[in-house]
């Protein structure tokens, strides 16, 4: 199996998502299952929204799984290839290929609009600070777009490539690109 993301749950429950669509639940004291999910292609991304419900994001959907029963509780599907998710204020965000951002509100609604216009490109990596009200775009060109809590945005310059992951730590923020560095802005 080829495994794109896995979350822990604060009970220590772990789960991995495979690419082929497999969803493995390992108990903190039981034996692991595995859960073919159905509605989503090639999952990538996992989240928790709520306390008892996964987000797993794949390339045009996003399904959702209760934590407690195993059972898949819906579906939202989407026009154009997901290339980002995150979350904002508890909220899960999924970022498109067409420049539009959908915030997950529930798990048979969301809310679509346009990314900041400040934020060129097409967005493939995010990170949020809730305490600074700061959030970070990666992009396809390896730019990365700091929106401050203002709405003033400041570019950072440093990847040559498809930035593919970020994550923020207080005053710092992490980086990773497929030109192979990682940065500590």
């Amino acid at each position: 199996r080829y495994f794109r993301s896995v979350y822990v749950d604060p009970a220590g429950t772990i789960f991995a998502a495979s690419y082929t669509g497999q969803l493995v639940v390992i108990p903190a004291n039981g034996k692991a299952e595995s859960i073919m999910l159905t509605d989503i292609s090639h999952p990538k991304a996992l989240d928790m929204f709520g306390d008892d419900i996964l987000v797993v994001v794949g390339e045009r959907s996003v399904v959702f799984m209760n934590t407690k029963t195993y059972e898949q509780q819906g579906a939202l599907h989407f026009n154009a290839k997901i290339t980002a998710s995150g979350r904002i204020n508890k909220h899960p965000y999924i970022f498109d290929e067409q420049g539009n951002t959908h915030e997950i509100v529930s798990v048979n609604k969301m809310e679509s609009r346009r990314k900041p216009n400040a934020v060129k490109g097409i967005v493939t990596a995010f990170a949020r600070s809730d305490n600074k009200g700061i959030n970070t775009y990666g992009t396809s060109d390896g730019k990365i777009n700091v929106e401050e809590k203002n709405g003033k945005v400041k570019e950072l310059l440093g990847h040559r490539s498809r930035v593919t992951r970020l994550k923020a730590n207080g005053n710092q923020l992490y980086s990773s690109s497929y030109d192979g560095k990682m940065h500590l802005w």
